[in-house]
Parts: structure tokens; C-alpha cells; sequence
């Protein structure tokens, strides 16, 4: 492994290391990076066995506006009717 992969693992550890457990976006926040970035290491983490992965959920649901077909049917959009 690189080095800088270590000293990155290195500060996501030191930044658990303060805090309760906590969500990808709490460690994403407090080391400056997305939150997909986070949970990237995390997983990498987790599959070395250094830190474990305990909670999921569902991002929150589209509004239901999103969900509605288009005014004349699936097809209206593409001018199909």
C-alpha cells in the first residue's frame, strides 16, 4: 500500500477515534472530503477489519411530482403518443 493511503486511513481513523458512532457524511465533513470519498475509504477500512460498518438506510424518496408519468402517457416526452 502507498503511503498516502496510509496517511489517509491514518487520519480516518484519528477522526473516529473522537467521535461516537457516526455517519460517512459526519467523517466526510469533518476531513474536508464528499461523502462518497468517505464511504470509499470506510468500505476499504472495514474490509481490512479496522472499523466496522453498522447502519444503511434509503436515501429520502423524490418528491412524488418525479414520479408522475409526463402529461400524455411514458412516450410524451419523446413525442410519442
Amino acid at each position: 500500500m502507498h503511503d498516502w493511503w496510509m496517511e489517509i486511513n491514518d487520519e480516518v481513523l484519528a477522526c473516529l477515534q473522537g467521535m461516537q458512532p457516526t455517519a460517512p457524511s459526519d467523517v466526510a465533513r469533518q476531513l474536508g472530503m464528499s461523502e462518497s470519498g468517505a464511504v470509499s475509504l470506510l468500505c476499504g477500512l472495514a474490509t481490512e477489519g479496522r472499523v466496522r460498518i453498522c447502519l444503511v438506510e434509503l436515501p429520502p424518496a423524490p418528491p412524488a411530482s418525479a414520479l408522475e408519468p409526463p402529461v400524455g402517457g411514458i412516450g410524451a416526452r419523446e413525442g410519442r403518443r
